[in-house]
């Protein structure tokens, strides 16, 4: 079953270092649409979106707003258009709204969206470190999915820390961050592409 953290744990972002940079920070203020790709090899191109949505850059925050059907959540073709299986488990669409829900998202029963923002604290300087460091409330039911993901899970919360590095490449319209990792051999970049 598609990780239910992939597309917060990509995006729930903390920057941290020493010396701010006034312009750079100022171009990054405001609205931007965000896509994120993940691609083989090298950071070139684009490919199809793993996950997009829009966010607000604030002085302090990014504020970030994620939507998602259970058609969007599944891997697989849903079953009646409210029933996703996959791997041998099921999630209904009454599953999928307990796990917005308890995620801090809110449900359109009517749409069938969730919509889910989240805030997040940052900093800035020449050099774009991320950080991750955040409590997710996830069902019981998913409890082992904390664990695979390197978390710890205590009274209904996963706490997972993440660190990496990212390269900010920023111009007036369009602000691209991109990290390299190697996989069972192979090199993979993930690209956060922000458009205003």
């Amino acid at each position: 079953m598609k990780n239910i953290l992939y597309p917060f744990l990509i995006l729930f972002l903390i920057f941290g270092c020493e010396d701010t940079d006034e312009a750079m920070n100022t171009s990054l203020l405001g609205s931007w649409n965000y896509s994120v790709y993940l691609l083989e090899n090298n950071c070139d191109g684009t490919g199809e979106a793993e996950d997009m949505g829009t966010l607000e850059i604030t002085d302090t925050e990014f504020i970030i707003n994620e939507t998602e059907t259970l058609s969007d959540w599944c891997d697989e073709d849903l079953v009646n258009d409210t029933l996703c299986v996959e791997y041998g488990d099921s999630t209904s669409l009454n599953d999928f709204q307990e796990i917005c829900v308890d995620e801090g998202g809110t449900f359109d029963s009517i749409t069938g969206i969730c919509d889910n923002p989240f805030a997040s604290t940052y900093t800035l300087s020449d050099s774009l470190y991320l950080t991750f460091q955040d409590t997710i409330h996830i069902p019981e039911s998913y409890s082992s999915i904390c664990a695979e993901e390197g978390g710890v899970y205590a009274d209904g919360v996963c706490t997972i820390t993440y660190n990496s590095t990212h390269a900010l490449n920023l111009d007036d319209v369009t602000a691209t961050l991109t990290r390299t990792f190697t996989e069972n051999d192979t090199l993979y970049c993930e690209k956060f592409v922000l458009t205003k």
